[in-house]
């Protein structure tokens, strides 16, 4: 019996707020807490079936619940947003009631073969009742956890040094380009480092590539690539694409405020690397309200551009030429994008490709693409290169 007297005031309560059928459910629920452990266990047996059914349904309802739980933390993670530690840990307990769930349960079945009176164990329905009622009571407290008001925290915006770089061939001009930057980044003299080359040669794509392996030699707290590409920029434009890589929204559109934002946002970070691709003319970055110099010496900013003339608009620090490519990296680039990397057998012809292409690598790695896996006797090289050429100028429009 001591066992039995050992039972909680919670398991009384819902063993007994049934009890309304006699004398109402609040009274009976009240009166419950002082009745004696003999009684109490009568009332497990004459409730032993309303116990039992209020068990099972508890148990649906805890199914129900786990299931649109994983639901919405399925489409959180797909998202790519944080679940909350609370609801991983609801999921834990859960797995662990549902294992004394299927428990009872197992019990419970057995039971379902004496059907007759004189078959009855009263001391095994008493004790199943009672584990029910128990079990009962701590599903629905379980269940009260399991509503939460968030599943979890907003997604991280993406880090850009795992972007994907399939157009890039290492080719020699261009590793030493990459080394040049990264030198330049690592003297705490520069500030803004200039990147200047024609159009088509690449500067894009190094910088990408730049961003995947800066972090060999400088570690970055963030690294953000904004794209200018505008005679005028539209500097709220330019705002709004850093504040989303940073993770936040400026909201407003006074000048100075939305400035003042974006820059104390930037401040938090120890180091930060931000490229302006493709400028055509000078910013103002305190209008931007990029802070680096005095303001925040962890700040590095890289300008690329057409013209080196841009880049000392910019007061940038160190200038940086995308030199051309050499004639082996021309055929390199050429046989790589042409699928013919393994193979000296059209060398000849992949020459003379080169030579009517020009030195420009996007446009040789676009011709590449155009003939590839095509037999060299079926090379339509100026068809080719018009067709990319009318490309490239109907996109620059």
């Amino acid at each position: 019996m001591k066992d039995d007297d050992e039972d909680c005031g919670c398991c009384c309560r819902c063993c007994l707020s049934t009890l309304g059928s006699t004398a109402g459910s609040v009274t009976g629920c009240f009166v419950g807490v002082f009745w004696s452990p003999i009684e109490r266990q009568i009332l497990y047996l004459i409730r032993y079936r309303s116990n039992l059914d209020d068990f099972a349904t508890q148990a649906r309802e805890l199914e129900a619940l786990k299931k649109d739980v994983l639901v919405l933390v399925d489409d959180a993670e797909k998202k790519g947003e944080e679940i909350r530690a609370e609801v991983l840990n609801w999921h834990v307990e859960t797995m662990q009631i549902e294992k004394d769930v299927k428990r009872l349960q197992e019990k419970i079945e057995k039971r379902k073969g004496c059907c007759h009176t004189w078959c009855l164990d009263w001391r095994s329905r008493r004790r199943l009742s009672r584990h029910a009622t128990k079990k009962s009571c701590a599903i629905d407290a379980h269940l009260s956890k399991g509503k939460f008001d968030s599943i979890s925290f907003p997604a991280h915006p993406a880090d850009l040094r795992s972007l994907p770089t399939p157009d890039f061939v290492p080719l020699e001009t261009s590793l030493k380009a990459i080394n040049s930057i990264i030198g330049g980044l690592k003297d705490e003299k520069n500030k803004i480092i200039g990147v200047h080359g024609c159009g088509g040669i690449g500067k894009t794509t190094l910088m990408k590539q730049v961003i995947k392996q800066v972090d060999k030699e400088i570690h970055f707290n963030k690294v953000l690539l904004v794209k200018v590409a505008q005679t005028t920029p539209d500097l709220k434009r330019i705002q709004d694409d850093i504040a989303k890589l940073v993770g936040f929204e400026i909201e407003g559109d006074g000048e100075y405020q939305r400035a003042a934002t974006l820059s104390q946002r930037l401040k938090l970070w120890k180091k930060v690397l931000i490229i302006l691709d493709d400028v055509w003319e000078r910013l103002d970055l305190a209008t931007i309200g990029i802070p680096y110099g005095e303001e925040h010496k962890g700040c590095k900013i890289v300008v690329t551009s057409r013209v080196e003339e841009v880049c000392n608009k910019m007061e940038s620090d160190k200038n940086i030429e995308i030199e051309e490519l050499t004639e082996h990296d021309r055929l390199k680039l050429f046989k790589i994008t042409a699928g013919l990397a393994d193979s000296n057998a059209f060398d000849h012809e992949a020459e003379e490709v080169v030579r009517r292409c020009g030195k420009l690598p996007n446009e040789i790695a676009l011709i590449g693409k155009a003939l590839r896996n095509k037999p060299a006797n079926q090379w339509n090289v100026n068809d080719a290169i018009n067709k990319e050429r009318k490309k490239s100028a109907t996109t620059s429009h």
